[in-house]
Order: structure tokens, then C-alpha cells, then sequence
């Protein structure tokens, strides 16, 4: 479709006309890469969603405020290697299916919008502070400054934390107490693992890839987990604690 059609389209977006003439007239002549594709059902009431990928020239003019587009409703939100994307609210959307931040000098999640799975990867936050509570996957990758996870997220079911910077699982159970899976590998995390057992709906967690050259997590901790899983189905946190203890793993036995 192109991107004048998208004014007559029944769909949660907003552009004005001459931002949409500014856009089409530089894809016309090659220089921005600007894809809005519109994913049309059976069912035309709802709203349709809006599937945008942002590349080169345009990902650069909006994030330096320089393109004034707002989204109203997003699909897929894909937002790689943005220099000058530095808080949520430059995204100019309101509600996102699936957001995926890769390499953006983000240091906070304050102003996001409403979503239900974001992948935040090699970003330098410091606190999950801010994320909306709506989201219920959530992939955090490479984040070396965040230590510890510091905000309620009531409707997660899956946490995907490899490399995550956790130094931590202080109150995790009052932070995530809905999840259901868990990934934790290749974190420097040396106490407080108990808490896991106090997620009720905990059925999964990872905690190794079993590649040494890989892993960055010490021994200790892959060894205080594997005995922490075999408690994950009857989670009797003081038979897990004292087996800990027993195989002199104090730290992490500590609740």
C-alpha cells in the first residue's frame, strides 16, 4: 500500500497530510525507508494495526523530533541502533503489541506507552521504573546496569533476563509474583534465589546454558539452583533452604 492511501484508511493513525507528502516524496526519491503496512482482517471493525519498521533516515528525524509522527495503535514496534532515542516518549505511540529497543542509549522507562511484549536489549537502564504494567513478556539482554528488578509488573508471565546486569532476586516475588518462566543465566547474582519459591505459578527457570565459555554466572550459583529446581513444584522454601545450607551455600539460603 503506499503512503498516501493511508489517509483513507479506517486505522488508529495519525499524520498530517503534509508530513505523509514529506515521507512520500522521499521514498519516491530513494532516500528514506519509511514501511507502514496495514494488516487488514475478515473482521473490518476493529480498528486496524499498524506494522512499522523505522530505518536509516526516518528513524533519525523522529527521534530527534524532527518528524512530527504520532501512533495511535502499533503492532510491531521495531526501533534498532537509534543514537538519538533517549526516552520512551520520542516512540510517539500510545499502545504497542510488540516493542523491540535495540542499542538505544535509554537510561529510563519513564513515559511508556501501554504494551504487552518488549525486548530491551544492549540499553544502559538503570531501573525498570516506568514500564507499564500491561506488559507481560519481557526480554532484558545485555543490560549491564540495571542490578536488580525494582518495579511491580502484576500481568508478566515470562522474563527473559540472560546477561540482564542482575546482581539480585531481592523481592521478586512482590515484583513479578505472576510469572511463569524464567530466564536468569549470565548473571553475577550471588544471594536471595529463595524467593523464587515463593512464585506461585513459577513452573521453569533457567539458569545456565551449560557453555562454560559462555556463562558468566560462578559455580555456586548453577549448583544452588539445580538443587532450588527440584523444589519448584511442592516450593518448600525450609527443605530447600536447609539443602542449601547443607551443601554450604549460605549465601544463597539466606531469605
Amino acid at each position: 500500500m503506499k503512503v498516501r492511501e493511508l489517509l483513507n484508511e479506517d486505522v488508529e493513525l495519525t499524520l498530517r497530510k503534509e508530513i505523509i507528502d514529506w515521507c512520500f516524496d522521499r521514498v519516491q526519491k530513494g532516500k528514506l525507508q519509511f514501511k507502514m503496512n496495514v494488516q487488514s482482517g475478515v473482521d473490518t471493525k476493529p480498528p486496524h494495526k499498524v506494522s512499522c519498521e523505522l530505518v536509516d533516515f526516518a528513524k533519525t528525524a523522529i527521534f530527534k523530533n524532527s518528524l512530527p509522527v504520532h501512533f495511535a495503535q502499533v503492532d510491531n514496534y521495531i526501533a534498532s541502533d537509534c543514537k538519538y532515542l533517549t526516552d520512551l516518549n520520542q516512540l510517539r505511540v500510545d499502545k504497542v503489541g510488540s516493542l523491540n529497543l535495540i542499542r538505544a542509549p535509554l537510561t529510563s522507562l519513564n513515559n511508556c506507552p501501554s504494551v504487552k511484549k518488549i525486548i530491551l536489549s544492549s540499553c544502559p537502564i538503570t531501573s525498570l521504573k516506568g514500564l507499564n504494567p500491561d506488559v507481560e513478556q519481557l526480554t532484558l539482554s545485555f543490560c549491564k546496569d540495571l542490578l536488580l528488578l525494582d518495579e511491580y509488573l502484576p500481568k508478566l508471565k515470562t522474563l527473559y533476563a540472560p546477561a540482564a546486569g542482575l546482581t539480585s532476586l531481592k523481592d521478586i516475588h512482590k515484583m513479578i509474583p505472576n510469572v511463569e518462566s524464567l530466564q536468569i543465566n549470565s548473571n553475577d547474582i550471588k544471594s536471595n534465589i529463595l524467593g523464587l519459591l515463593m512464585l506461585r505459578n513459577l513452573k521453569w527457570v533457567i539458569y545456565s546454558t551449560g557453555d562454560a565459555t559462555i556463562d558468566s554466572e560462578t559455580p555456586d550459583f548453577i549448583r544452588a539452583c539445580s538443587i532450588l529446581e527440584k523444589y519448584l513444584k511442592n516450593k518448600d522454601i525450609l527443605e530447600c533452604q536447609e539443602e542449601l545450607i547443607s551443601n554450604e551455600l549460605k549465601e544463597y539460603a539466606k531469605l
